[in-house]
């Protein structure tokens, strides 16, 4: 598993994730804003909508997750995912959920707010780190 220095940790926290998810009939991909790197290294994407994707994974367990910044900055992390419905991970992954959720209200009050129930997680395990940005160091492993 690929571990993450505080710099791409920030890069992660700050940036929307697109989840790529795969099977018999072809490829699925949508982006998740509820999402973080847990303490040990693995990426957690709270399920909050996701259905093609969850349903994909509990098939075959691939998944790809890419990053892009709006400078342009990207990788596309190479792993494997399961899903969890319960446990200390998730409940972490929940919390997490509630305080990013309260932010936004904060800083949206005249938006319209909604309960966001947390039905279950993706948890990603990186195994190969791709820079996807243009330029020289596009397709360099990290």
């Amino acid at each position: 598993m690929k571990t993450f220095d505080d710099k791409m940790k920030a890069f992660l926290n700050e940036n929307t994730w697109f989840l790529a998810t795969c099977n018999n009939d072809g490829p699925h991909i949508a982006p998740y804003g509820f999402k973080m790197v847990l303490a040990d290294g693995r990426m957690a994407i709270a399920q909050i909508f996701m259905t093609d994707g969850c349903k994909n994974i509990l098939e075959n367990g691939k998944a790809e997750i890419a990053v892009v910044s709006a400078s342009g900055e990207a990788y596309r992390f190479n792993g494997t995912a399961s899903y969890i419905s319960e446990g200390e991970e998730l409940e972490t992954v929940k919390e997490m959920v509630k305080t990013k959720s309260a932010a936004m209200a904060a800083a949206n009050p005249n938006a319209p707010q909604r309960e966001r129930v947390v039905h279950g997680a993706v948890l990603f395990i990186p195994e190969e780190i791709t820079v996807i940005s243009p330029g020289p160091a596009n397709k360099q492993k990290i």
